[in-house]
Protein backbone atom coordinates (compact mmCIF):
# COMPACT_ATOMS: atom_id res chain seq x y z
CA UNK A 1 0.00 0.00 0.00
CA UNK A 2 1.46 3.30 -0.91
CA UNK A 3 2.28 6.04 1.83
CA UNK A 4 0.53 8.92 -0.73
CA UNK A 5 -1.09 10.65 1.83
CA UNK A 6 -2.54 13.46 3.77
CA UNK A 7 -1.67 12.38 7.35
CA UNK A 8 -5.13 13.07 9.36
CA UNK A 9 -3.92 11.23 12.59
CA UNK A 10 -0.61 13.20 12.71
CA UNK A 11 -2.02 16.66 10.77
CA UNK A 12 -4.94 16.86 13.55
CA UNK A 13 -2.68 15.37 16.61
CA UNK A 14 0.32 18.01 16.15
CA UNK A 15 -2.11 20.87 15.07
CA UNK A 16 -3.73 20.63 18.65
CA UNK A 17 -0.27 19.94 20.31
CA UNK A 18 1.38 22.82 18.57
CA UNK A 19 -1.04 25.34 19.01
CA UNK A 20 -1.64 24.61 22.90
CA UNK A 21 -4.23 27.30 23.14
CA UNK A 22 -6.80 24.95 25.20
CA UNK A 23 -9.85 27.54 25.14
CA UNK A 24 -12.52 26.14 27.49
CA UNK A 25 -9.44 23.21 28.23
CA UNK A 26 -9.27 20.94 31.24
CA UNK A 27 -7.38 18.36 33.42
CA UNK A 28 -8.12 16.07 35.55
CA UNK A 29 -6.17 15.80 39.58
CA UNK A 30 -5.41 13.21 41.70
CA UNK A 31 -8.85 13.23 43.07
CA UNK A 32 -10.69 13.10 39.83
CA UNK A 33 -11.50 16.86 40.09
CA UNK A 34 -11.71 18.73 37.05
CA UNK A 35 -10.62 22.28 36.34
CA UNK A 36 -10.35 24.26 33.26
CA UNK A 37 -6.60 25.59 33.74
CA UNK A 38 -4.78 26.98 31.11
CA UNK A 39 -4.80 28.87 27.87
CA UNK A 40 -1.46 29.57 26.19
CA UNK A 41 -1.59 32.80 23.52
CA UNK A 42 1.47 31.46 21.77
CA UNK A 43 3.89 28.25 21.86
CA UNK A 44 7.37 27.12 19.53
CA UNK A 45 8.86 24.21 18.66
CA UNK A 46 6.20 22.55 16.41
CA UNK A 47 6.49 19.03 15.64
CA UNK A 48 7.19 18.26 12.33
CA UNK A 49 3.88 16.63 10.19
CA UNK A 50 4.51 14.77 7.40
CA UNK A 51 1.97 16.47 4.87
CA UNK A 52 1.94 14.14 1.73
CA UNK A 53 5.27 11.07 1.35
CA UNK A 54 5.80 8.54 -1.30
CA UNK A 55 7.41 5.35 -1.06
CA UNK A 56 6.47 3.60 -4.99
CA UNK A 57 5.04 0.35 -3.05
CA UNK A 58 1.82 0.79 -5.73
CA UNK A 59 3.69 1.62 -8.42
CA UNK A 60 3.85 5.33 -10.19
CA UNK A 61 1.21 6.08 -7.98
CA UNK A 62 0.95 9.83 -10.14
CA UNK A 63 4.15 10.36 -10.87
CA UNK A 64 5.61 9.95 -14.65
CA UNK A 65 9.18 10.41 -16.47
CA UNK A 66 9.77 13.89 -18.14
CA UNK A 67 11.59 12.32 -21.47
CA UNK A 68 12.11 8.50 -20.22
CA UNK A 69 14.55 6.61 -18.44
CA UNK A 70 13.31 6.87 -15.35
CA UNK A 71 11.24 3.37 -14.02
CA UNK A 72 9.49 2.53 -10.73
CA UNK A 73 9.71 -0.67 -9.42
CA UNK A 74 12.45 -3.37 -8.00
CA UNK A 75 15.85 -2.93 -8.55
CA UNK A 76 17.35 -5.70 -10.05
CA UNK A 77 21.49 -4.70 -9.73
CA UNK A 78 23.27 -3.82 -6.39
CA UNK A 79 20.41 -1.07 -4.79
CA UNK A 80 17.79 -2.15 -2.69
CA UNK A 81 14.89 -0.05 -2.24
CA UNK A 82 15.39 2.13 0.84
CA UNK A 83 12.10 0.88 2.20
CA UNK A 84 9.55 -2.27 0.92
CA UNK A 85 10.42 -3.19 -2.33
CA UNK A 86 10.17 -0.29 -5.10
CA UNK A 87 11.52 3.14 -5.78
CA UNK A 88 12.57 4.88 -8.14
CA UNK A 89 15.43 4.80 -10.39
CA UNK A 90 16.93 5.28 -14.19
CA UNK A 91 17.22 2.07 -15.63
CA UNK A 92 16.15 -0.40 -12.76
CA UNK A 93 18.28 -3.13 -14.25
CA UNK A 94 21.21 -1.59 -16.00
CA UNK A 95 22.99 1.69 -16.44
CA UNK A 96 21.51 4.87 -17.35
CA UNK A 97 21.71 5.89 -21.40
CA UNK A 98 24.40 8.53 -22.89
CA UNK A 99 22.71 11.69 -23.22
CA UNK A 100 20.40 11.82 -20.39
CA UNK A 101 18.33 14.72 -19.86
CA UNK A 102 15.50 13.29 -17.63
CA UNK A 103 12.95 13.68 -14.88
CA UNK A 104 11.02 11.93 -12.75
CA UNK A 105 8.28 14.04 -12.01
CA UNK A 106 5.87 14.29 -8.85
CA UNK A 107 2.07 15.01 -9.26
CA UNK A 108 0.78 18.42 -8.94
CA UNK A 109 1.37 19.26 -4.78
CA UNK A 110 -1.10 21.65 -3.09
CA UNK A 111 1.06 23.16 -0.48
CA UNK A 112 -0.18 24.82 2.11
CA UNK A 113 1.03 28.21 3.61
CA UNK A 114 2.96 28.46 6.58
CA UNK A 115 3.76 31.22 9.33
CA UNK A 116 6.65 33.27 9.57
CA UNK A 117 8.07 30.24 12.68
CA UNK A 118 7.66 27.68 10.24
CA UNK A 119 8.90 26.06 7.15
CA UNK A 120 8.22 23.40 4.29
CA UNK A 121 10.78 20.76 3.49
CA UNK A 122 11.30 18.57 0.54
CA UNK A 123 13.04 15.41 2.61
CA UNK A 124 13.53 12.20 0.32
CA UNK A 125 16.39 9.59 0.46
CA UNK A 126 18.18 8.01 -2.69
CA UNK A 127 21.53 6.23 -3.56
CA UNK A 128 23.55 7.21 -6.51
CA UNK A 129 26.55 6.23 -9.00
CA UNK A 130 27.10 9.15 -11.56
CA UNK A 131 29.43 8.45 -14.30
CA UNK A 132 31.48 11.02 -16.04
CA UNK A 133 32.90 14.17 -15.17
CA UNK A 134 29.54 16.27 -15.42
CA UNK A 135 26.82 14.02 -15.03
CA UNK A 136 24.64 15.33 -12.19
CA UNK A 137 21.48 14.92 -10.48
CA UNK A 138 19.01 18.04 -8.75
CA UNK A 139 15.80 18.97 -7.06
CA UNK A 140 13.95 20.90 -9.43
CA UNK A 141 10.29 22.54 -8.73
CA UNK A 142 7.52 23.74 -11.28
CA UNK A 143 5.01 25.93 -10.13
CA UNK A 144 0.96 26.31 -11.25
CA UNK A 145 0.51 29.54 -12.25
CA UNK A 146 -1.96 29.73 -14.94
CA UNK A 147 -0.09 26.69 -16.19
CA UNK A 148 2.97 25.09 -15.19
CA UNK A 149 5.99 27.54 -15.09
CA UNK A 150 9.58 26.31 -16.31
CA UNK A 151 11.23 23.99 -13.96
CA UNK A 152 13.96 26.22 -11.77
CA UNK A 153 16.85 23.92 -9.93
CA UNK A 154 16.41 24.62 -6.00
CA UNK A 155 19.30 22.37 -5.03
CA UNK A 156 22.21 23.88 -6.70
CA UNK A 157 24.70 22.99 -9.62
CA UNK A 158 27.36 20.82 -10.28
CA UNK A 159 29.59 21.22 -6.71
CA UNK A 160 26.87 23.00 -5.06
CA UNK A 161 25.10 22.66 -2.37
CA UNK A 162 22.33 19.60 -3.06
CA UNK A 163 24.19 18.54 -6.40
CA UNK A 164 23.96 14.87 -6.40
CA UNK A 165 27.37 13.96 -8.18
CA UNK A 166 29.96 11.30 -7.77
CA UNK A 167 29.01 8.17 -5.86
CA UNK A 168 26.88 7.76 -2.63
CA UNK A 169 27.32 4.28 -1.96
CA UNK A 170 24.45 4.01 0.67
CA UNK A 171 20.98 5.42 1.19
CA UNK A 172 21.24 8.34 2.73
CA UNK A 173 18.41 11.89 3.67
CA UNK A 174 18.38 14.77 1.36
CA UNK A 175 16.12 17.54 1.80
CA UNK A 176 16.01 20.80 0.51
CA UNK A 177 13.59 23.69 1.70
CA UNK A 178 10.85 24.98 -0.19
CA UNK A 179 9.28 27.31 2.11
CA UNK A 180 9.08 29.94 -0.60
CA UNK A 181 6.38 27.77 -2.03
CA UNK A 182 4.32 28.00 0.33
CA UNK A 183 0.48 27.98 -0.92
CA UNK A 184 1.16 27.36 -4.18
CA UNK A 185 0.41 24.01 -6.32
CA UNK A 186 3.66 22.79 -7.34
CA UNK A 187 5.58 19.58 -8.74
CA UNK A 188 8.88 17.99 -8.04
CA UNK A 189 11.19 16.96 -10.43
CA UNK A 190 14.45 14.59 -10.38
CA UNK A 191 16.23 15.65 -13.05
CA UNK A 192 19.57 13.87 -14.32
CA UNK A 193 21.64 14.75 -16.71
CA UNK A 194 24.59 13.07 -18.55
CA UNK A 195 27.55 14.44 -20.55
CA UNK A 196 28.59 11.17 -22.83
CA UNK A 197 32.12 10.78 -21.38
CA UNK A 198 32.32 7.33 -19.42
CA UNK A 199 30.55 5.09 -17.80
CA UNK A 200 31.09 2.01 -15.31
CA UNK A 201 28.28 -0.89 -14.58
CA UNK A 202 25.66 -0.18 -11.87
CA UNK A 203 25.42 3.51 -12.24
CA UNK A 204 22.46 5.14 -11.35
CA UNK A 205 20.01 7.51 -9.49
CA UNK A 206 17.41 6.10 -7.21
CA UNK A 207 14.91 8.00 -5.24
CA UNK A 208 12.70 6.41 -2.48
CA UNK A 209 10.45 7.72 0.75
CA UNK A 210 9.99 11.36 -0.70
CA UNK A 211 8.00 13.09 1.40
CA UNK A 212 6.79 17.13 1.78
CA UNK A 213 6.96 18.68 5.84
CA UNK A 214 5.87 21.03 7.52
CA UNK A 215 8.01 21.94 10.76
CA UNK A 216 9.28 24.70 12.86
CA UNK A 217 12.20 27.03 10.88
CA UNK A 218 14.21 26.60 13.50
CA UNK A 219 14.96 24.40 17.32
CA UNK A 220 15.52 27.28 20.20
CA UNK A 221 15.07 24.61 23.12
CA UNK A 222 18.18 23.06 24.16
CA UNK A 223 19.91 20.60 22.11
CA UNK A 224 22.25 18.24 22.14
CA UNK A 225 22.19 15.55 19.20
CA UNK A 226 23.76 11.97 20.09
CA UNK A 227 22.19 10.18 17.19
CA UNK A 228 20.18 7.00 19.73
CA UNK A 229 16.98 8.38 17.82
CA UNK A 230 18.15 8.28 14.46
CA UNK A 231 18.44 10.71 11.98
CA UNK A 232 15.56 13.11 13.21
CA UNK A 233 15.88 16.13 11.24
CA UNK A 234 19.54 15.91 9.75
CA UNK A 235 20.17 15.07 6.39
CA UNK A 236 22.96 14.81 3.72
CA UNK A 237 24.22 17.03 1.17
CA UNK A 238 25.65 14.81 -1.67
CA UNK A 239 24.94 11.28 -0.31
CA UNK A 240 27.79 9.02 1.99
CA UNK A 241 26.78 10.29 5.33
CA UNK A 242 25.04 7.82 7.08
CA UNK A 243 23.56 8.00 10.77
CA UNK A 244 23.89 4.10 12.72
CA UNK A 245 25.89 1.92 14.07
CA UNK A 246 29.29 1.39 12.53
CA UNK A 247 30.37 -2.47 11.93
CA UNK A 248 33.88 -2.04 12.34
CA UNK A 249 36.02 0.33 14.29
CA UNK A 250 34.92 2.70 15.90
CA UNK A 251 32.49 2.21 18.38
CA UNK A 252 30.33 5.64 19.09
CA UNK A 253 31.82 7.73 21.62
CA UNK A 254 28.31 7.64 23.46
CA UNK A 255 25.70 4.77 23.04
CA UNK A 256 24.95 2.96 20.10
CA UNK A 257 24.78 5.18 17.19
CA UNK A 258 26.71 8.18 15.65
CA UNK A 259 27.13 9.73 12.57
CA UNK A 260 30.21 8.50 9.52
CA UNK A 261 30.94 8.61 6.30
CA UNK A 262 29.80 5.13 5.44
CA UNK A 263 29.36 2.61 8.59
CA UNK A 264 30.18 -0.37 6.54
CA UNK A 265 33.34 0.47 4.47
CA UNK A 266 35.09 3.14 3.50
CA UNK A 267 33.83 6.45 2.47
CA UNK A 268 33.78 6.38 -1.73
CA UNK A 269 35.96 8.43 -3.83
CA UNK A 270 35.04 11.57 -5.45
CA UNK A 271 33.30 12.60 -2.20
CA UNK A 272 32.04 16.36 -1.79
CA UNK A 273 29.49 15.38 1.10
CA UNK A 274 28.36 17.34 3.71
CA UNK A 275 26.14 16.17 6.80
CA UNK A 276 23.52 18.89 7.79
CA UNK A 277 21.98 19.93 11.12
CA UNK A 278 18.26 21.10 11.36
CA UNK A 279 17.98 25.03 11.87
CA UNK A 280 19.18 26.28 15.10
CA UNK A 281 18.02 29.74 16.38
CA UNK A 282 21.48 30.75 18.10
CA UNK A 283 20.62 33.08 21.25
CA UNK A 284 21.76 36.94 22.43
CA UNK A 285 24.64 36.86 23.85
CA UNK A 286 27.21 40.25 25.54
CA UNK A 287 29.92 41.17 24.02
CA UNK A 288 32.01 39.13 26.61
CA UNK A 289 30.06 35.52 26.17
CA UNK A 290 30.95 33.20 23.72
CA UNK A 291 29.20 30.32 22.24
CA UNK A 292 30.80 27.49 21.06
CA UNK A 293 29.84 24.23 18.86
CA UNK A 294 31.08 21.43 20.67
CA UNK A 295 31.11 17.62 19.29
CA UNK A 296 33.32 14.30 19.44
CA UNK A 297 35.14 13.07 16.10
CA UNK A 298 36.69 10.12 15.24
CA UNK A 299 38.48 9.92 11.73
CA UNK A 300 41.39 8.35 9.16
CA UNK A 301 41.37 10.15 6.11
CA UNK A 302 43.20 8.91 3.47
CA UNK A 303 45.23 10.67 0.65
CA UNK A 304 47.22 13.73 0.31
CA UNK A 305 44.09 16.18 -0.05
CA UNK A 306 40.92 14.14 1.59
CA UNK A 307 40.33 17.21 4.81
CA UNK A 308 37.19 17.29 6.70
CA UNK A 309 35.67 20.97 7.93
CA UNK A 310 33.26 22.08 10.22
CA UNK A 311 31.11 24.58 8.13
CA UNK A 312 28.10 26.78 8.67
CA UNK A 313 24.94 28.27 6.48
CA UNK A 314 23.08 31.34 7.50
CA UNK A 315 19.61 32.10 6.79
CA UNK A 316 19.49 35.67 5.52
CA UNK A 317 15.63 36.82 4.76
CA UNK A 318 14.26 33.02 3.85
CA UNK A 319 17.11 32.24 1.81
CA UNK A 320 20.30 29.89 3.04
CA UNK A 321 23.35 31.75 2.08
CA UNK A 322 26.58 29.67 1.00
CA UNK A 323 28.71 27.25 3.07
CA UNK A 324 31.55 29.17 5.67
CA UNK A 325 34.23 27.23 6.93
CA UNK A 326 34.50 27.49 10.44
CA UNK A 327 36.95 25.53 12.18
CA UNK A 328 40.23 26.92 12.03
CA UNK A 329 42.00 24.01 10.62
CA UNK A 330 41.16 20.93 8.44
CA UNK A 331 40.67 17.45 9.94
CA UNK A 332 43.67 15.15 8.00
CA UNK A 333 45.28 12.22 8.79
CA UNK A 334 44.53 10.08 11.24
CA UNK A 335 42.97 10.36 14.94
CA UNK A 336 42.83 7.30 16.42
CA UNK A 337 40.82 8.11 18.96
CA UNK A 338 37.75 9.93 20.11
CA UNK A 339 38.45 13.31 20.32
CA UNK A 340 36.36 16.71 21.97
CA UNK A 341 36.67 19.66 19.22
CA UNK A 342 34.96 23.48 20.43
CA UNK A 343 34.27 25.76 17.41
CA UNK A 344 33.45 29.57 17.76
CA UNK A 345 30.51 30.47 16.33
CA UNK A 346 29.64 33.63 18.60
CA UNK A 347 29.55 36.12 15.59
CA UNK A 348 26.31 34.05 14.54
CA UNK A 349 24.52 35.18 18.18
CA UNK A 350 20.75 35.85 17.07
CA UNK A 351 21.16 33.73 13.99
CA UNK A 352 19.13 30.98 12.20
CA UNK A 353 21.94 28.67 10.99
CA UNK A 354 22.30 25.59 10.13
CA UNK A 355 26.27 23.45 11.07
CA UNK A 356 27.61 20.96 8.05
CA UNK A 357 30.38 18.32 8.73
CA UNK A 358 31.88 18.73 5.22
CA UNK A 359 34.62 15.93 3.82
CA UNK A 360 36.27 16.18 0.23
CA UNK A 361 38.01 13.58 -0.95
CA UNK A 362 40.91 14.12 -4.30
CA UNK A 363 40.40 10.67 -5.57
CA UNK A 364 44.56 9.56 -4.32
CA UNK A 365 43.92 6.32 -2.65
CA UNK A 366 42.29 4.68 0.80
CA UNK A 367 43.11 1.81 3.00
CA UNK A 368 40.56 -0.22 4.96
CA UNK A 369 38.39 1.19 7.03
CA UNK A 370 38.88 4.99 6.36
CA UNK A 371 36.07 7.39 7.70
CA UNK A 372 34.62 10.41 9.54
CA UNK A 373 32.57 9.79 12.99
CA UNK A 374 30.64 12.70 14.57
CA UNK A 375 28.85 11.85 17.68
CA UNK A 376 27.52 14.14 20.84
CA UNK A 377 27.22 17.63 19.19
CA UNK A 378 25.81 20.40 20.96
CA UNK A 379 25.86 24.40 21.63
CA UNK A 380 27.60 25.44 24.76
CA UNK A 381 26.54 29.44 25.62
CA UNK A 382 25.13 31.30 28.29
CA UNK A 383 22.02 30.16 29.78
CA UNK A 384 18.55 32.71 29.82
CA UNK A 385 18.96 35.20 33.31
CA UNK A 386 16.13 34.33 35.56
CA UNK A 387 12.69 34.97 34.81
CA UNK A 388 10.67 37.82 37.10
CA UNK A 389 6.94 37.33 37.67
CA UNK A 390 4.92 40.48 37.07
CA UNK A 391 1.47 39.15 37.68
CA UNK A 392 -0.82 38.80 39.64
CA UNK A 393 1.40 39.34 42.75
CA UNK A 394 2.45 36.35 45.07
CA UNK A 395 -0.33 35.86 47.99
CA UNK A 396 -2.90 37.03 45.89
CA UNK A 397 -6.70 36.14 45.57
CA UNK A 398 -8.49 37.03 42.14
CA UNK A 399 -11.68 35.98 40.16
CA UNK A 400 -11.28 33.54 37.42
CA UNK A 401 -9.62 34.48 33.84
CA UNK A 402 -7.11 36.34 35.87
CA UNK A 403 -3.97 37.22 33.22
CA UNK A 404 -0.74 35.97 34.18
CA UNK A 405 2.70 37.88 33.05
CA UNK A 406 6.08 37.72 33.50
CA UNK A 407 9.22 39.52 32.25
CA UNK A 408 11.09 38.50 29.10
CA UNK A 409 14.64 37.03 30.07
CA UNK A 410 18.03 38.08 28.19
CA UNK A 411 18.79 35.36 26.28
CA UNK A 412 16.07 33.78 26.57
CA UNK A 413 14.33 32.13 23.09
CA UNK A 414 11.42 30.80 24.74
CA UNK A 415 10.17 29.86 27.80
CA UNK A 416 9.00 27.09 30.38
CA UNK A 417 6.24 27.43 32.74
CA UNK A 418 4.69 25.15 35.81
CA UNK A 419 1.61 25.04 37.45
CA UNK A 420 0.98 23.00 40.22
CA UNK A 421 -0.91 22.15 43.84
CA UNK A 422 2.02 22.53 46.37
CA UNK A 423 4.72 24.98 46.62
CA UNK A 424 7.28 22.35 45.79
CA UNK A 425 5.74 21.38 42.56
CA UNK A 426 5.34 18.03 43.46
CA UNK A 427 2.12 17.54 42.27
CA UNK A 428 2.05 19.54 39.30
CA UNK A 429 -1.23 20.44 37.57
CA UNK A 430 0.76 21.80 34.17
CA UNK A 431 3.97 21.76 32.56
CA UNK A 432 5.32 23.19 29.44
CA UNK A 433 7.82 23.97 27.14
CA UNK A 434 9.02 26.04 24.30
CA UNK A 435 6.42 29.23 24.59
CA UNK A 436 6.99 32.28 22.88
CA UNK A 437 4.78 34.63 24.79
CA UNK A 438 5.20 35.79 28.51
CA UNK A 439 1.48 35.92 28.93
CA UNK A 440 -0.59 32.82 30.07
CA UNK A 441 -4.52 32.71 30.97
CA UNK A 442 -5.82 31.14 33.99
CA UNK A 443 -9.34 29.83 33.52
CA UNK A 444 -11.84 28.82 36.96
CA UNK A 445 -9.17 27.06 39.08
CA UNK A 446 -11.41 27.61 41.82
CA UNK A 447 -8.30 27.07 43.87
CA UNK A 448 -4.69 27.74 45.52
CA UNK A 449 -1.82 26.97 43.38
CA UNK A 450 1.77 28.10 42.60
CA UNK A 451 3.45 29.32 39.57
CA UNK A 452 7.42 29.69 38.39
CA UNK A 453 8.52 30.03 34.59
CA UNK A 454 12.20 30.30 33.19
CA UNK A 455 13.51 30.82 30.11
CA UNK A 456 14.87 28.49 27.57
CA UNK A 457 17.55 29.27 24.85
CA UNK A 458 19.27 26.22 22.44
CA UNK A 459 22.17 25.43 25.08
CA UNK A 460 19.79 25.43 28.17
CA UNK A 461 17.90 26.15 30.43
CA UNK A 462 18.15 29.39 33.35
CA UNK A 463 16.62 29.33 37.02
CA UNK A 464 13.30 29.18 37.89
CA UNK A 465 11.75 31.94 38.59
CA UNK A 466 10.41 33.04 42.75
CA UNK A 467 7.40 30.96 42.72
CA UNK A 468 4.03 33.00 42.60
CA UNK A 469 1.25 31.60 45.23
CA UNK A 470 -2.46 32.92 44.08
CA UNK A 471 -6.00 31.50 44.64
CA UNK A 472 -8.63 31.46 41.80
CA UNK A 473 -12.19 32.18 43.02
CA UNK A 474 -14.84 31.28 40.41
CA UNK A 475 -18.25 32.23 40.40
CA UNK A 476 -20.54 29.58 41.57
CA UNK A 477 -22.71 28.73 38.84
CA UNK A 478 -26.35 27.00 39.00
CA UNK A 479 -25.51 25.65 35.22
CA UNK A 480 -26.00 21.85 36.45
CA UNK A 481 -29.33 22.13 37.48
CA UNK A 482 -30.60 24.86 34.31
CA UNK A 483 -32.31 22.75 31.33
CA UNK A 484 -30.53 23.43 28.17
CA UNK A 485 -32.55 25.08 25.09
CA UNK A 486 -30.49 22.65 22.15
CA UNK A 487 -28.97 19.39 21.77
CA UNK A 488 -25.39 19.83 21.89
CA UNK A 489 -21.60 17.70 21.84
CA UNK A 490 -19.25 19.99 23.53
CA UNK A 491 -15.41 19.25 22.67
CA UNK A 492 -13.90 16.70 24.67
CA UNK A 493 -11.45 18.20 27.43
CA UNK A 494 -8.46 17.41 27.91
CA UNK A 495 -7.40 17.23 24.34
CA UNK A 496 -5.07 15.67 23.14
CA UNK A 497 -5.45 13.63 26.48
CA UNK A 498 -3.73 10.66 28.20
CA UNK A 499 -5.31 8.69 29.73
CA UNK A 500 -8.72 9.66 29.72
CA UNK A 501 -10.78 12.67 28.45
CA UNK A 502 -14.15 13.96 29.49
CA UNK A 503 -17.33 14.41 26.89
CA UNK A 504 -20.05 16.68 28.39
CA UNK A 505 -23.26 17.09 25.73
CA UNK A 506 -26.49 18.80 26.46
CA UNK A 507 -30.27 17.31 26.45
CA UNK A 508 -33.04 19.43 25.90
CA UNK A 509 -35.51 17.02 26.55
CA UNK A 510 -35.87 12.94 28.06
CA UNK A 511 -34.54 11.27 25.20
CA UNK A 512 -32.62 7.84 24.52
CA UNK A 513 -28.96 8.49 24.29
CA UNK A 514 -26.28 6.99 22.37
CA UNK A 515 -22.89 8.07 22.59
CA UNK A 516 -19.98 5.36 20.91
CA UNK A 517 -16.07 5.91 20.19
CA UNK A 518 -15.01 5.06 16.50
CA UNK A 519 -11.68 4.70 14.94
CA UNK A 520 -10.33 6.33 11.59
CA UNK A 521 -12.32 3.98 9.73
CA UNK A 522 -15.41 4.01 10.94
CA UNK A 523 -15.28 1.08 13.17
CA UNK A 524 -16.61 1.22 16.78
CA UNK A 525 -14.42 1.00 19.63
CA UNK A 526 -16.70 1.14 22.35
CA UNK A 527 -20.35 2.34 23.46
CA UNK A 528 -20.03 4.62 26.18
CA UNK A 529 -24.12 5.23 26.46
CA UNK A 530 -26.86 3.87 25.60
CA UNK A 531 -29.63 4.50 27.86
CA UNK A 532 -33.08 7.11 28.13
CA UNK A 533 -31.58 9.81 29.87
CA UNK A 534 -33.73 12.82 31.54
CA UNK A 535 -33.12 17.12 30.01
CA UNK A 536 -29.95 18.39 31.50
CA UNK A 537 -26.11 19.20 31.02
CA UNK A 538 -24.31 15.52 31.34
CA UNK A 539 -20.96 14.02 31.16
CA UNK A 540 -19.34 11.09 30.87
CA UNK A 541 -15.42 9.87 31.16
CA UNK A 542 -13.60 7.76 28.09
CA UNK A 543 -10.45 5.84 29.28
CA UNK A 544 -9.08 5.20 26.30
CA UNK A 545 -9.70 1.40 26.55
CA UNK A 546 -12.34 -0.40 24.21
CA UNK A 547 -15.31 -2.76 24.68
CA UNK A 548 -12.81 -5.60 26.22
CA UNK A 549 -10.82 -3.36 28.74
CA UNK A 550 -7.85 -2.93 26.79
CA UNK A 551 -5.75 -0.01 25.78
CA UNK A 552 -6.58 1.62 22.43
CA UNK A 553 -3.48 3.17 20.22
CA UNK A 554 -2.54 6.19 20.19
CA UNK A 555 -4.27 8.52 17.36
CA UNK A 556 -7.45 10.48 16.36
CA UNK A 557 -10.93 9.15 17.61
CA UNK A 558 -14.32 10.29 16.71
CA UNK A 559 -17.19 10.40 19.61
CA UNK A 560 -20.82 10.85 18.36
CA UNK A 561 -24.07 11.59 20.15
CA UNK A 562 -27.18 10.15 18.88
CA UNK A 563 -30.92 10.91 20.01
CA UNK A 564 -34.08 10.75 18.29
CA UNK A 565 -33.47 13.91 16.17
CA UNK A 566 -30.44 14.64 17.08
CA UNK A 567 -26.90 13.75 15.51
CA UNK A 568 -23.45 15.02 16.03
CA UNK A 569 -19.52 13.98 16.10
CA UNK A 570 -16.11 15.38 16.60
CA UNK A 571 -12.92 14.26 16.65
CA UNK A 572 -10.08 13.74 19.60
CA UNK A 573 -6.61 12.58 20.17
CA UNK A 574 -5.30 9.97 21.72
CA UNK A 575 -1.20 10.32 23.01
CA UNK A 576 -0.05 7.88 25.13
Amino acid sequence: MSRTFNVLFLVVALTLLASVTFAEDKWTDENNQSFRVLKLQETSQTPAETLSCWDFESGWDGWWADNGVWEVGHPDSVVVAHSGNNCGGTVLNNNYPDHVDSRLVSPGINLPNVGSDEALRLRFWHWFKLGGYYDKGQIQISVDSAGWRPWVTISGDYGGPGTCAGRSSVWSAAEVEISKYAGKRVRIGFYLWQDDFWQSIDWGWYVDDVCIIRSQAAISAPVCWDFEDGWGDWWVDNGAWEIGHPDSIPTPHSGALCGGTVLNGNYPDHMRSRLVSPAVELPTIDLNEDINLRFWHWFRLAGYGDKGQVQISIDSAGIWKPWVTISSDDYTGISSAWTPVAVDVSEYAARRIRIGFYLWQDDFWQGIEWGWYIDSTTFECPAPEITVLLSPPNNTTGPANDTFYWHSSFRATSYQIQIAYDSMFASLLYDSSNILDTTCYLIGLDTTIWWRVRGENVCGYGPWSNKGAYTDVEEPSDLQNSVPGDFALKQNYPNPFNPQTKIEYTLPKETQVKIAIYNLLGQRVRTLVNERQTAGHKEILWDGKDEKGNDVASGTYFYQLKTGEFSQTKKMVLIR
